[in-house]
């Protein structure tokens, strides 16, 4: 089991995921004046203020997910990428 940190939509193949062990644990605190959202899995974004601390750690439960069959996830991806063009 791991913990997997992605860009968000980077688009280009150097942006790549880091893998950390599933103890991996991390707090960001909000230092900026400026705003700041939290988004998470494409919902609504979340306001943070000055000295708000976000915590990232593994949930206490597990979770199955849904393939989608008729969907070609590396067509998706070159046609993205622009590759063969």
């Amino acid at each position: 089991e791991t913990f997997l940190i992605t860009p968000i939509c980077p688009h280009t193949l150097t942006s790549r995921p880091i893998v950390l062990p599933d103890t991996f644990q991390a707090e960001v605190r909000i230092k900026s004046g400026e705003d700041v959202y939290l988004t998470l899995d494409g919902q609504v974004g979340v306001p943070l203020k000055t000295n708000d601390r976000v915590r990232v750690k593994k949930a206490d439960y597990k979770t199955k997910f849904l393939t989608l069959h008729d969907r070609d996830y590396f067509k998706l991806l070159r046609t993205k990428l622009k590759w063969g063009e």
